[in-house]
C-alpha cells in the first residue's frame, strides 16, 4: 500500500515539469544535477559489483560471510526502501518529462541536441533496465538469501558501465544546452551581456 501512495505521490511531484514556465534550458540544468545523482549511486553499487564477482568471503572481525550474502544484504535493503524507490522513480520521470519539454519548447537546432541526448539515454538506460533491473526484482521478491541470485553478475557491471559510459557521451551536449538561450528568451546565459531588449532601449 505504502508503494502505492510513492507511486502516485511521485508523480504529483514531478507535474511542474511541464508546467509554462518550465524551460528547455532549466531542464538541462537539472539534468546535470540528475547525472551526477545517477553516477553517485552506481558508484556504491560497482562496490558491491566487484564484492560478488571477486566471491571472496567478508568479515568483521568477528564472523566472516560470504561475499553474495553481503551484496543480498545490502540489494535486499537499499531496493525495498521507499525513499529510494522514490528518488528512483523521480529520476526517471523528470528524465521523460524534461526530455518532453526540452524537444517541444527547443529551437530546430536545439531539438537535434536534445535528440542526441536523448538517445544517449536510451542506450545507456535500455541496457540497465534490461540487464540490472531484473535481477533487482528478483532479489527484491526473495524471501531469504540464494547464491543463484547472483549468477552471470558480469551483466550486471557491463550494463553499469555502459550507463556510465551514456552519462560521459551526453555531458558535452548537456553543457551546450545549459549554456544556450531559450526560444524567445532575453537571457544571455548569465553571461553579463546586454541582451537585444536592452540595446535597442539603450539606443532610443
Amino acid at each position: 500500500m505504502f508503494d502505492l501512495v510513492v507511486l502516485i505521490g511521485m508523480h504529483f511531484v514531478c507535474l511542474p515539469i511541464i508546467a509554462p514556465q518550465t524551460t528547455p534550458r532549466l531542464m538541462a540544468c537539472i539534468a546535470g544535477s540528475l547525472y551526477g545523482l545517477i553516477a553517485g549511486l552506481q558508484c556504491i553499487d560497482l562496490c558491491f559489483d566487484f564484492v560478488i564477482l571477486s566471491d571472496q568471503p567478508i568479515s568483521d572481525g568477528v564472523d566472516t560471510f560470504l561475499a553474495r550474502q553481503v551484496a543480498y544484504l545490502y540489494y535486499h535493503t537499499v531496493i525495498t526502501a521507499s525513499h529510494v524507490n522514490a528518488a528512483l522513480l523521480a529520476i526517471v520521470l523528470t528524465s521523460f518529462l524534461g526530455a518532453l519539454v526540452g524537444l517541444g519548447r527547443s529551437s530546430p537546432g536545439a531539438q537535434r541536441q536534445w535528440l542526441i541526448l536523448g538517445a544517449a539515454v536510451v542506450v545507456g538506460s535500455g541496457g540497465y533496465m534490461t540487464c540490472v533491473v531484473p535481477r533487482y526484482l528478483a532479489i527484491r521478491q526473495a524471501s531469504r538469501f540464494e547464491a543463484s541470485l547472483f549468477e552471470g553478475w558480469g551483466v550486471v557491471l557491463g550494463a553499469r558501465i555502459a550507463l556510465y559510459g551514456s552519462v560521459l557521451v551526453s555531458l558535452p551536449v548537456l553543457f551546450a544546452l545549459q549554456g544556450s538561450r531559450d526560444e524567445g528568451s532575453d537571457d544571455d546565459g548569465g553571461l553579463g551581456k546586454p541582451s537585444e531588449r536592452q540595446q535597442q532601449q539603450q539606443q532610443q
